[in-house]
């Protein structure tokens, strides 16, 4: 009778703990981001009201709140949001009702499921170990910033789970990626295209990233590179108008920081003014403090 080398049982014993830890992190950030979905916050904000309003009135009549046949823009508010959240809406509206904890449900669900992604992402692009691979998930399930975004319904939180993994798909370390996880890898990026700007503003980079990660291997390049450079243009000629409304609310165009900029500008004299007075030094050292500032432990808090 053949038995199991020590080493496959050491590597079956090794995996089941992986699996064993990362089931016990999925359910530290199960707990952490659906405990008292509904009560803290304790209310929607007019963001989260917007977008469950839409989806309300989407499914119960097939119009927007401007009764426009399932658009591609929801305006409310004086705002343009993506349809991809409210459409996710739909079903758990559906099954939870009209209240606040359904309406916070798919970025809860999007944060979790973030958390496996990256604890895939790390060992199979990154080719990180187990053990590091499951901090890098433990770090992901217990940090405010990520619990933060999963406990109201931001469709940036389901966005970047469609993104990671999408680049899970398409980066896996293996020497023949198969059709149907870039098929899958298109799909998502696509759906990320409907949920907010960010996946599709990175689809040129991640196809210039491509041509170098499967540099050789034309074969395995013309599919998802065909199929990003679609998803591209569709959401270039779906949400074209929408991208330049949005680039309106930026701290370019905050009246605070405008003044600010003139207070700026006179507190230099004479040459110093055209010199170190003027707005692009100004909103340079803005951008220069906040990213400063996103590492710091008060803004993660």
């Amino acid at each position: 009778v053949k038995t199991k080398s020590p080493r496959v049982q050491l590597m079956r014993t090794s995996l089941g703990h992986s699996w064993l830890g990362l089931g016990v992190i999925l359910v530290l950030a199960a707990v952490l981001r659906l405990s008292a979905l509904a009560e803290n916050p304790a209310v929607l904000n007019r963001d989260e009201a917007a977008l469950a309003y839409n989806a309300y009135l989407l499914q119960q009549t097939g119009q927007d709140e401007w009764q426009r046949r399932w658009p591609l823009a929801l305006e409310s508010f004086g705002d343009y949001k993506l349809p991809g959240y409210s459409w996710l809406l739909q079903p758990s509206l559906t099954i939870f009702g009209l209240t606040d904890w359904a309406v916070r449900l798919p970025a809860a669900l999007a944060g979790i499921i973030l958390v496996g992604l990256t604890y895939g992402l790390s060992r199979r692009v990154l080719q990180l170990k187990r053990l590091p691979s499951l901090l890098v998930s433990l770090s992901v399930a217990t940090q405010p910033v990520f619990i933060f975004y999963s406990r109201m319904a931001w469709e940036a939180n389901v966005a970047l789970s469609l993104l990671v993994g999408a680049v899970w798909l398409l980066f896996h370390h293996r020497s023949q990626p198969s059709w149907w996880q870039d098929t899958l890898a298109i799909l998502l990026l696509l759906a990320g295209t409907f949920t907010y700007n960010t996946p599709w503003l990175l689809l040129p980079v991640l196809a210039g990233c491509l041509l170098i990660w499967r540099h050789g291997r034309w074969r395995q390049l013309w599919w998802p590179i065909l199929g990003m450079a679609l998803t591209f243009l569709v959401g270039w000629s779906a949400f074209a108008s929408l991208s330049q409304q949005k680039s309106g609310i930026t701290i370019f165009s905050d009246e605070t920081l405008w003044m600010q900029s003139v207070e700026y500008y006179n507190s230099f004299t004479g040459w110093q003014q055209t010199l170190f007075g003027n707005r692009y030094l100004f909103f340079a050292r803005e951008l220069g403090q906040r990213l400063i500032d996103s590492f710091s432990y008060q803004f993660l808090v």
